[in-house]
């Protein structure tokens, strides 16, 4: 479904990517686990069209993605961005009609909008409430709901444990596999490496701009070098 050839990113004189290439399967969770800085985010953002690459191609379903997030979008991508980056001043229920923005269908917004407040119940709680308001992980919630309400096929999850406590973690991280349930493939990038391995179908080790790894969640997390690097600890 997602194909990444040799995906080269330069912010002025630096490179944060490197030719950089994975792939996502259709109904796939991969992850992509790394380090602070390694260059996650830019590469979930040149996915999405929000940056241009220096060399290399985005390919979603056998075409081209540019350098436009609204054309990601119409093709069945949606973004749940690193630290959320929801409409504060817009209440819950606002925030997700903006995810559907480019949808028509009023009847079947109706219904995926029910579908998230099933799926998130604290959302429909909150669904008059501003979204500045909300505590960090019903923030994250939302913006995961915000970006399934373009009905993708692919979600770009983009660090979506940051900033919260290890039981909200624990409770997003127990929604990823009900998502993909619905049939929609992810791609989950996270700094939190345990988390990341446990949910995946794939996944790829990012390092200073380069694929370090790819491989089994099970084989990555028996890796010594993957253990003593995220894991804090080494084989045995």
């Amino acid at each position: 479904m997602l194909e990444i050839q040799n995906l080269t990113v330069h912010y002025g004189k630096i490179r944060a990517l490197d030719s950089v290439s994975l792939e996502v399967k259709p109904g796939e969770i991969v992850s992509l686990v790394g380090a602070n800085g390694a260059g996650k985010t830019t590469l979930i953002w040149t996915i999405f069209g929000c940056l241009k690459p220096t060399s290399g191609k985005v390919i979603f379903e056998g075409k081209e993605v540019p350098a436009k997030p609204n054309v990601a979008a119409k093709m069945g991508m949606g973004l749940s961005p690193e630290r959320r980056r929801l409409f504060p001043n817009l209440t819950v229920r606002e925030n997700l009609r903006m995810g559907a923005y480019l949808r028509k269908d009023k009847a079947e917004i109706a219904r995926d909008e029910e579908n998230m407040y099933a799926m998130f119940p604290v959302l429909k709680i909150r669904y008059t409430q501003y979204a500045g308001t909300l505590s960090g992980g019903e923030q994250q919630m939302l913006a995961i709901a915000r970006a399934l309400m373009c009905r993708p096929k692919l979600l770009l999850l983009d660090e979506p444990s940051l900033g919260l406590s290890p039981l909200l973690t624990e409770q997003l991280f127990a929604k990823i596999p009900e998502v993909n349930a619905t049939g929609v493939g992810i791609l989950l990038s996270e700094q939190n490496a345990f988390k990341a391995l446990k949910v995946a179908h794939r996944a790829y080790v990012i390092e200073t701009g380069t694929i370090a790894m790819e491989d089994t969640p099970q084989n990555l997390l028996s890796s010594d070098h993957v253990r003593q690097s995220y894991l804090g600890f080494r084989a045995v």
